[in-house]
């Protein structure tokens, strides 16, 4: 995508046409002619960079640079179409990513206006030296009774436990079952031939893994993946093979916090970053979130870290906006905090390309990114990674060589065919439009079958979707009623840390297919039936 001429100052008007009217004030802006409009967006379609993504970056470039004002009516999608001579779903999708990242809001019978501050997004400087921090200690008696006094510090709600239920009893099988993959769509034969191989070709160093950060040419390949599918600004060098995000992110919290230390957390959050941060002896503060995403802090009060998950928010769903993504790396460059990102599923995005990551926008150092190929392959993969940035990275090896080790070298030589040979890409473009339709009929079903108490808020994005109650209830009861009749749903008021919980669950629908999906809301029906309306 090339956008031609500078733009210091507003997009000229041709004052021939309009885009639409203009709530404030009351007059109809000009809108740019088809042939002014072809000035400034022109496509390369030699490129190996998508339409999408040219003509969505010009818009971006328009907007930021004060061609577009906030307010502004962008055209209609066949307006679109028609004057830069794209497809209506091309169209469509670049009006589908601009939304999701905060440039652009559209409603149904008003169009697409761009969105108020999102020209305002602030731009990098050079990244500041990372400050000071000291390495994690073996907690003693002392420590463990901190840990105890600190629990008791969160509201009553807030389990200890993992969750309500039996975690350890799940599986794909168990419909709505949160974070499952659809193991059924897995390519086995493709996967043992790239194992088999890998035996065969397993050298004395693979078998010894020598290197605490994991085997180098899967380092190398995951540099390359992240940079053209994340985003994500690293070398080799940067990555840490882990067995999941979750194992990174205990990592992360050996190496920059000690007992005692305040930790922030999305609020609602993930569960399983919380119980980490509580067993570690921290602090814990939630931060809530709006619609951008999580808040930004006003005073970090010293934390240490801030856990977010800005490509799908778990357990809301909701995706961080372009322009609070960049507040949010201000606040961390001002404060000298660290950013944990978690990217948990950003590869599975149905509304059009997967966001970049917020790695990727940090001219700082503050962010150490994990994502993970559980989500992707199958869960007992145990393989995943960590992206930290250069300062760290000879500390964060340290202490990894005396956490543990890493996953076997022939799973990590075999899962690098997988990604060289095309098979990875192969399998997650197919999911996605397994995915997509699964998502589609589950909001679908929530919507008909339990709309009277149910509304269904998450992106179409991810492994999960929230639905939220229209009505008072005790989701935490009619959550156990649920797992009695072997179908998990996990309460979303137990995601909450400070702020005052909302009621409604969490749903899986990757690992259902329809006749599971259907089945599963006709058994809920019949256990929420009189229940559902009158539990409080």
């Amino acid at each position: 995508m090339t956008v031609n001429g500078a733009m210091d100052g507003p997009l000229p008007m041709d004052e021939s046409n309009h885009f639409g009217a203009q709530p404030k004030p009351r007059r109809r802006r000009a809108r740019v002619s088809r042939a002014r409009l072809l000035e400034f967006l022109v496509i390369n379609r030699q490129s190996p960079v998508t339409v999408v993504d040219q003509v969505a970056t010009g818009i971006e470039h328009l907007i930021v640079t004060g061609g577009l004002k906030s307010g502004d009516l962008l055209p209609s999608t066949r307006e679109l179409a028609r004057t830069l001579d794209i497809g209506r779903a091309t169209a469509l999708s670049v009006i589908a990513r601009l939304s999701a990242e905060g440039f652009v809001e559209t409603r149904v019978g008003s169009g697409s206006r761009v969105r108020e501050r999102s020209a305002d997004l602030l731009t990098g400087s050079a990244a500041p030296a990372p400050s000071s921090f000291k390495r994690s200690q073996v907690p003693g008696a002392a420590a463990i009774q901190q840990q105890v006094a600190l629990l008791d510090t969160l509201p009553k709600h807030v389990s200890r436990s993992t969750s309500l239920m039996d975690l350890q009893s799940l599986s794909v099988a168990t419909p709505f079952a949160p974070g499952m993959p659809a193991i059924d769509q897995f390519p086995y034969h493709s996967w043992s031939d790239f194992c088999a191989k890998s035996w065969k070709h397993a050298t004395a160093a693979m078998l010894e893994t020598r290197d605490p950060a994991g085997y180098r040419p899967l380092r190398e390949a995951l540099a390359g993946y992240l940079a053209s599918a994340r985003g994500v600004r690293c070398t080799a060098d940067q990555i840490i093979i882990v067995s999941g995000a979750q194992h990174a992110f205990d990592l992360t919290l050996r190496v920059l916090t000690q007992p005692g230390d305040r930790v922030l957390i999305e609020d609602p959050g993930f569960l399983g970053a919380r119980n980490a941060m509580l067993s570690a002896g921290l602090n814990l503060r939630g931060v809530p979130l709006d619609e951008e995403g999580v808040m930004v802090p006003d005073d970090n009060g010293g934390a240490k870290l801030l856990y977010t998950t800005p490509s799908h928010q778990y357990p809301m769903g909701r995706t961080m906006s372009l322009a609070r993504r960049r507040a949010l790396l201000e606040w961390a460059r001002r404060t000298s905090c660290f950013i944990f990102e978690d990217d948990y599923s950003s590869e599975f995005r149905y509304d059009g390309k997967p966001l970049p990551s917020l790695q990727g926008s940090d001219g700082y150092s503050r962010v150490i990114y994990a994502g993970t190929f559980n989500k992707i392959m199958f869960p007992s993969l145990r393989l995943g990674y960590l992206v930290v940035p250069e300062e760290l990275v000879d500390v964060f090896l340290s202490i990894r060589t005396w956490s543990d080790g890493c996953p076997p070298g022939v799973i990590q030589a075999a899962m690098l065919q997988f990604i060289e040979r095309g098979a990875f890409y192969s399998h997650i473009r197919r999911l996605r439009e397994i995915y997509a339709a699964r998502h589609s009929l589950l909001c679908e079903l929530i919507s008909q079958r339990m709309g009277l108490m149910l509304s269904v808020i998450s992106d179409p994005a991810g492994l999960n979707l929230a639905a939220v109650a229209k009505r008072p209830m005790d989701d935490v009861a009619l959550s156990r009623r649920a797992r009695n009749a072997n179908i998990v749903c996990p309460p979303l008021s137990q995601y909450f840390v400070h702020v005052e919980p909302q009621c409604g669950f969490q749903f899986g629908f990757a690992s259902s297919n329809e006749a599971q999906m259907k089945a599963a809301i006709d058994r809920l029906e019949v256990v929420w039936g009189q229940g559902a309306s009158t539990a409080t």
